[in-house]
């Protein structure tokens, strides 16, 4: 099968946000399963730039129960001289099912997480990062459905011109009591 075929887009987010109102896309944020992974990938552009910095965390695509903990790989690709100040996740919750053209509201099912990796953040600008951070899952979750999904939201802090300007991935994963 070609890896076309194969790839199977779980939550085709493409989100993408105009900051200056000037039509141009800063930000842009995906997430789909392939290959037996989970992964979420942003990027963040600069006006007048080519520079960007590019977010991409990724994690085993399995069922995980309530109660435990998922080891999630993260990778930033700063070619900017912009600053990331940390890695911060939630876990969210949507139940229902969209109707086309909106979209369902999240709960906020998991507490947040913010990692700071000791001394490696704030992550300095035309600086990489790859590591890992693990998410505890809260004991008492619902299990995945077609009505019933749960993603760990990614946020990225990366500082701009105007301020800090919130960067998210949402990384999809599947809930299954056991």
């Amino acid at each position: 099968m070609a890896d076309a075929e194969e790839k199977k887009t779980l939550a085709e987010l493409e989100t993408e946000v105009d900051e200056e109102g000037d039509g141009k896309a800063l930000v842009r944020a995906t997430s789909t399963i392939f290959g037996g992974r989970t992964e979420a990938r942003a990027t963040k552009k600069f006006l007048s730039s080519k520079k960007r910095v590019e977010f991409y965390v990724w994690a085993r695509d399995l069922p995980y129960a309530p109660g435990s903990t998922i080891p999630i790989q993260v990778s930033i690709k700063n070619t900017s001289e912009k600053q990331v100040r940390s890695i911060m996740a939630t876990l969210q919750t949507k139940e229902g099912v969209a109707e086309k053209g909106k979209k369902l509201e999240p709960l906020q099912t998991g507490k947040k997480e913010e990692w700071f990796q000791g001394s490696r953040f704030p992550l300095d600008g035309y600086t990489d990062y790859d590591g890992s951070v693990t998410y505890q899952l809260p004991r008492t979750l619902p299990s995945s459905s077609e009505s019933i999904t749960h993603e760990i939201l990614f946020q990225f802090d990366v500082k701009g011109f105007t301020g800090w300007t919130k960067v998210f991935a949402p990384l999809v994963i599947t809930v299954k009591k056991i």
